[in-house]
């Protein structure tokens, strides 16, 4: 009886066993992580970190070179940017133009960062009197005046000196100059002095205030030194050169530029009689010997035509 109980036992125990063998089998199917499952994860997380940086770094290259270009362009804006004499001067050029009569008084009225408001008057005893006033962008030079008018000052002066007025015949007669006046240093001149010297001299009328008269000024050096082998030669006339420190700035230009040319001021009637200049600054005269004007003048810093003028001038005596 025992063996048989016993037997039933074990007979049982034998079909419980497969069942729960299944059973863990495929709890451990399902619970324990893969080799293969491992490696996907460690990979995929390697790439996650290494992407990271790399997007930083774009980043703070791509900041770098905005950086880097915005510094260049205030660099080639702070390059282009005119002082404030420079932009009067062209502001008083440009009103010549237009007006075809000097504003006595050019100054800066105000500015607001590159935004400037440039004032054109003259005093009149006891009170002003406003001519224009110009709203100028320092840099691009795009301005507006008080009566609505746009333009560019930069374009509009630049234009303004294109054209060249100078003699069309061989010997056009012309009315002599006669004065007495100082030299630039203070030492006493006179026309027949200064002309009787050379067979032409040409006479430019320049100003302090004036862009394009200081501009050609270099040129005018190197013009003078091969006048000289022809017995001609340059003598400037300083048409603004009417106080102590307008003379004193005078100087301190004609230094920085080398020039050693005879430089004259104005006397009564000189650039409204003499010299007439109104049809614009600077303004070159061609003289000869006897202080008669021989050729029209040349009107604008027109360094090309002056030694053309003369060699005309030269053939035709």
């Amino acid at each position: 009886m025992k063996r048989r109980i016993l037997s039933m036992i074990l007979a049982g125990m034998m079909l419980l066993l497969p069942a729960c063998a299944g059973d863990v089998s495929d709890l451990m199917e399902v619970d324990l992580p893969q080799e293969d499952d491992h490696a996907y994860y460690e990979e995929a997380e390697t790439e996650t970190e290494s992407e990271e940086p790399e997007e930083e770094e774009e980043e703070e290259e791509d900041q770098a070179e905005a950086m880097e270009e915005d510094t260049e362009d205030d660099m080639e804006a702070d390059a282009e940017e005119l002082s404030d004499e420079e932009l009067c001067a062209l502001a008083g050029e440009y009103y010549f133009k237009i007006n075809g009569k000097e504003a006595p008084i050019v100054e800066i009225d105000s500015a607001d960062s590159d935004i400037v408001m440039i004032h054109l008057y003259a005093e009149q005893g006891d009170h002003t009197e406003t001519m224009d006033w110009y709203e100028v962008d320092r840099t691009t030079g795009d301005a507006t005046d008080i009566m609505g008018d746009v333009f560019n000052l930069f374009d509009e002066v630049s234009a303004g000196n294109d054209t060249v007025t100078k003699s069309t015949s061989k010997r056009p007669e012309g009315k002599k100059i006669s004065f007495v006046t100082t030299d630039i240093d203070g030492n006493k001149i006179t026309s027949d002095e200064i002309f009787s010297k050379h067979k032409v001299t040409m006479v430019n009328v320049w100003a302090t205030w004036c862009y394009w008269c200081l501009y050609e000024l270099p040129e005018l050096k190197e013009i003078n030194e091969r006048l000289e082998e022809k017995d001609c030669a340059i003598v400037g006339l300083l048409g603004d050169g009417t106080d102590d420190d307008v003379i004193e700035e005078a100087k301190d230009i004609l230094e920085e530029n080398g020039i050693e040319y005879l430089n004259i001021l104005p006397w009564d009637g000189a650039t409204e009689t003499d010299f007439n200049m109104d049809e614009g600054w600077p303004t070159s005269f061609f003289v000869d010997q006897n202080g008669v004007m021989v050729a029209e003048p040349v009107v604008g810093a027109e360094t090309d035509a002056y030694e053309e003028v003369i060699d005309d001038i030269l053939d035709s005596m």
